[in-house]
């Protein structure tokens, strides 16, 4: 069931990103790396941020968009707030919190 969770959030993650930078034909995937593979700068993942805060009703702390390298680092690290059996996720997060479930 967590593998299904994990993969429904990467699949608004997905179309989070899309809607965002306005990107319907670009191939993304959970390995996509921002900068590497987009091409995105720190103002384009600003927005990306705001748009997964809107979609998942989260608050995402400021410097989320300087440590997430990647879709798979925002899957994770989501699927972790939002599915978290205790009431009010901790926002404070490490990169290796950003994993996606295997």
């Amino acid at each position: 069931m967590t593998e299904a969770l994990n993969q429904r959030v990467l699949s608004d993650v997905i179309a989070a990103i899309r809607h965002a930078l306005c990107l319907p034909d670009v191939p993304i995937s959970a390995a996509t790396r921002f900068a590497e593979d987009l091409g995105l700068d720190s103002l384009d993942l600003v927005e990306v941020a705001m748009e997964l805060e809107a979609r998942f009703q989260v608050e995402l702390p400021d410097d989320f968009g300087e440590r997430c390298r990647s879709v798979a680092q925002i899957t994770g690290y989501l699927s972790q707030c939002y599915f978290q059996d205790a009431p009010e996720a901790e926002l404070e997060f490490e990169p290796a919190d950003f994993a996606l479930a295997a």
